[in-house]
């Protein structure tokens, strides 16, 4: 089980929006589950502290987000259906934003059809 501070330490990130299209990846014909992504994708996750410490008098200082936003053009992805026919994964690599960059971490979306259940955490 990962921690409740984000996934298996990854910070917790939210999908703002999400629009492209993905068809079938030709360098992978014979598997349909690799598709080429082109899309752009806005997300958001909680930024540092205001380094400032909660007070009983005056609360806690406000929070932060940073917001980050990635196009990409025929990206190879690769999509998992559930059994139920009901959610669906999809993750890839999105590109480094230039050629000094480290490599991102890997995206993942999550959908789905229905009202999608809140988790509820592990002991």
């Amino acid at each position: 089980m990962c921690p409740l501070d984000g996934p298996c330490g990854f910070p917790v990130t939210g999908v703002i929006s999400a629009t492209g299209s993905f068809g079938q990846d030709t360098a992978h014909a014979g598997d349909p589950l690799y598709v080429l992504v082109s899309a752009t994708i806005t997300t958001a996750r909680p930024g540092p502290r205001q380094g400032h410490p909660c007070s009983a008098r005056t609360g806690c200082p406000p929070a932060t987000v940073i917001m980050s936003t990635v196009t990409m053009t025929n990206v190879t992805g690769y999509l998992q259906a559930a059994s139920d026919g009901q959610r669906v994964v999809l993750s890839f690599l999105p590109p480094p934003l230039s050629a000094s960059d480290a490599a991102p971490l890997p995206l993942v979306l999550n959908g789905w059809r229905g009202v999608q259940p809140i988790p509820v955490p592990q002991p």
